[in-house]
């Protein structure tokens, strides 16, 4: 449940303060300060809504629904669901899953909006995103070999406990 919180107060606080900032006042088309295109900016409003706008709606689509996620997964632990259930023990795992995808993917489009592009830099902001999502698979892969190890440990275990008390049941029984 901390996770879960902590999770859903990183994504409100994307949501107050998004990167960039807001616009302090209103601002029109040719002023000093204003980005490339047409129209008003309007005071309080993102300013990366109006530069950035396709991240810009991705970002606060990963943030809208990582938030949501940890509130469900919240909403789900405060109403003392069943651990014992494996059903509901899967929705816990897969909205622990999602949050942290979800906010891992608003991290990515942070970072990608306020990138600076200059012409002699290193990486590309393409390059970078892709070798971000090459972290994040390699992660989620070691995941799931931590789970499988995890879970052939446990069953290794078992048997040797089982054998274990075969063996003693048969001790004492031929003593």
């Amino acid at each position: 449940m901390v996770v879960a919180s902590l999770i859903a107060q990183m994504s409100f606080q994307v949501a107050t303060n998004p990167p960039g900032g807001f616009w302090q006042v209103n601002t029109k088309k040719f002023d000093e300060g204003s980005p490339e295109g047409s129209g008003i900016y309007k005071a309080g409003t993102s300013v990366l809504a109006y530069t950035s706008k396709s991240d810009y709606h991705l970002f606060t689509a990963c943030s809208t629904l990582s938030f949501v996620a940890s509130l469900s997964v919240i909403l789900l632990l405060i109403s003392q669901v069943p651990l014992q259930n494996k059903f509901f023990v899967g929705i816990l795992i897969i909205g622990m899953w999602s949050s942290i995808t979800l906010i891992g993917g608003t991290y990515i489009f942070s970072m990608r909006m306020v990138q600076m592009q200059t012409d002699d830099e290193i990486f590309s902001r393409n390059d970078a995103i892709d070798k971000s999502y090459e972290i994040l698979d390699s992660l989620v892969k070691k995941m799931k070999n931590l789970k499988s190890n995890a879970v052939n440990t446990l069953k290794n275990l078992k048997s040797n406990v089982v054998n274990t008390l075969k063996n003693l049941k048969s001790n004492v029984v031929n003593s």
